[in-house]
């Protein structure tokens, strides 16, 4: 006898997965054009079999759950990663990065213009969004959220643990 799905209302809301619900206007910008019908079409029959497969199958770490809340996790970064999130912050502010590849290129030029690692880097970047050390492409998580909460998080998250 297999399990029924359970809805979202019943799970944990460390387990919420956030996601813009614009998703053909993220899938239009990382394409640089307008989905013909078709497209829009496969698109969707793609994110409804992905969203039956994680409700249903997936196991606990192919689940890529946005925390609502700064994680614990933040606590434990070190001054050098917390510098690199409030530059990050401050450069995505006046950049703006539109899309999933900018964002990536944004994040490694920040992390080579202060010399931090970028398996160090990318760790404080999971760190503040997901509370883990793993993730999928940055570039491409950070560009499917809302730009200002992108950068209240970063700004958050290079602000925990601080010295006074």
């Amino acid at each position: 006898m297999s399990q029924q799905p359970t809805g979202p209302e019943e799970k944990p809301e460390e387990k919420k997965i956030i996601v813009d619900e614009d998703w053909k206007a993220q899938v239009e910008a990382e394409k640089g054009s307008a989905l013909t019908p078709r497209e829009g079409e496969v698109v969707a029959e793609r994110k409804a079999a992905a969203r039956a497969w994680l409700d249903t199958y997936a196991p606990e770490r192919a689940i890529v759950a946005v925390q609502p809340r700064l994680p614990a996790a933040v606590q434990e970064l070190e001054g050098e990663q917390r510098e690199y999130l409030a530059d990050l912050a401050t450069r995505a502010t006046d950049q703006a990065p539109p899309n999933g590849e900018q964002w990536q290129a944004l994040i490694f030029t920040v992390a080579g213009d202060q010399g931090l690692p970028n398996g160090r880097a990318f760790a404080a970047l999971y760190a503040a969004f997901l509370g883990r050390a793993n993730g999928p492409r940055a570039g491409w998580l950070l560009a499917s959220l809302d730009p200002g909460f992108v950068i209240t998080r970063l700004r958050e998250a290079a602000m925990a643990g601080a010295p006074a």
